[in-house]
């Protein structure tokens, strides 16, 4: 509408009215998902594509509360060595911006293939090896606290890691600072392949705790300062590693039914150190 004003020395007052919206709009679970929104992508879930608040239809502003998300995919590797390697993704997750909460879970496959050179060295043939690793992840929001629960698995032929984690972020001055706390335990299961973990096997169990700060200095630039303490305990040495414990010379010369003294007698000065089985032990000998 268009207001034409003929010249008058007297002020003139203009009254405007605005008329009311849709009646869905800024109330209830809209405002609250809007006052939660930190992204533009949750704002726009907020108020719909049309920008309407979401629409006249309550099942349709209801269907949007909830995101689903689905992905798959696929990385590959391949050198001159003959290594080759595919590693597909699938992940799916369930987001309700309103409620605060989520949900998600993914799996990886990764297929090792390889014939490179110290593996030939070695006279090992070519193999062929696949790696699951599943993952579970979710969390949900009590204003302003944040709480996160994760669990994840890696089973190869030869290694078997399980993983726990969980966290809390705080938002702190109207979501300018975010101190966050998290907790992870692991616990691997190291062994060889085609051998049972029950016949070989060493264990390692790990402690990581992170203290993270982050800050939104303007529109444009966030900060963020982390500290990471990391405690393991157990034997990471690797079970494939080949230690000469013999003289090339004097290995030959060795026949079984020698006694312990003459073994010991013939190893080389720098025998590596390592944790003897009881029988060995108990007749003095060296691992």
């Amino acid at each position: 509408e268009t207001v034409e004003l003929e010249p008058d020395p007297h002020p003139i007052t203009i009254l405007i009215r605005f008329g009311d919206g849709p009646r869905d709009w800024g109330t209830g679970p809209q405002a609250e998902c809007m006052k939660k929104a930190k992204t533009p992508e949750e704002m726009a879930a907020c108020v719909g594509d049309d920008g309407g608040g979401g629409g006249s239809k309550g099942d349709t502003r209801e269907a949007r509360d909830i995101n689903v998300r689905m992905g798959v995919e696929v990385a590959g590797y391949h050198d001159s060595l003959d290594v080759d390697v595919i590693s597909p993704v699938a992940s799916f997750g369930l987001e309700s911006v309103v409620d605060g909460w989520g949900v998600g879970a993914s799996v990886l496959a990764d297929v090792v293939t390889a014939a490179s050179p110290d593996i030939v060295a070695t006279a090992s043939p070519h193999w062929t090896e696949l790696r699951m690793a599943p993952e579970i992840h979710g969390h949900v929001r009590f204003d302003p606290v944040d709480i996160s629960l994760a669990g994840s698995l890696s089973r190869e032929p030869d290694y078997l890691a399980t993983t726990v984690s969980g966290g809390v972020a705080i938002d702190m001055a109207d979501k300018n600072v975010n101190l966050a706390l998290l907790y992870q335990y692991s616990h691997d299961i190291q062994g060889r392949t085609q051998t049972p973990f029950s016949v070989f096997s060493t264990q390692i169990d790990k402690h990581a705790g992170t203290v993270s700060l982050g800050l939104v200095l303007s529109k444009a630039t966030f900060g963020q300062a982390a500290f990471t303490y990391v405690y393991e305990d157990g034997d990471s040495s690797k079970p494939y590693r080949h230690v000469p414990m013999f003289a090339p010379e004097i290995a030959s010369k060795l026949e079984p039914g020698f006694s312990v003294d003459s073994v010991n007698l013939a190893r080389l000065p720098s025998a590596p150190s390592s944790s003897c089985p009881p029988s060995a032990c108990a007749s003095r000998a060296r691992c």
